[in-house]
């Protein structure tokens, strides 16, 4: 492809281009180049990995038998889909835990109360 001279072109912003693309230079699309993100779709896409490690740190805290293995690997939709069910696996976890460890509380209560002070007599002497 043969360009014109630059000194043919009347215009400086044409001129200019025109020496960019002898030289290889210049904004391209095509081969090898890649467009530029805005800074605000930059944030999003670190925002999103974010995210997706935390709810992977929030899956290895749920023990597998509770979790409902999704088939992964989809499109947005699915992965909101998953994140969704995993947050309320997570929430349902919460609420065993704290019903096991009110069940615990009076347990201790009801038995701990006089053996605790028992043990502790017998190891005085």
């Amino acid at each position: 492809m043969s360009f014109p001279s630059a000194r043919s072109i009347s215009s400086p912003i044409l001129r200019e281009t025109l020496r960019q693309r002898r030289r290889g230079g210049g904004r391209r699309r095509g081969h090898g180049w890649r467009r530029r993100r805005s800074p605000k779709q930059s944030g999003r896409r670190k925002e999103m990995k974010r995210v997706a490690e935390k709810l992977e740190a929030l899956k290895l805290l749920i023990p597998s038998s509770l979790r409902s293995h999704g088939g992964g690997g989809g499109g947005a939709a699915e992965a909101e889909a998953e994140a969704e069910l995993l947050l309320e696996e997570a929430a349902g976890y919460i609420e065993r835990l704290r019903s096991q460890v009110q069940i615990l509380k009076h347990l201790v209560d009801f038995y701990g109360a006089g053996e605790g002070n028992a043990a502790a007599a017998e190891e005085e002497e």
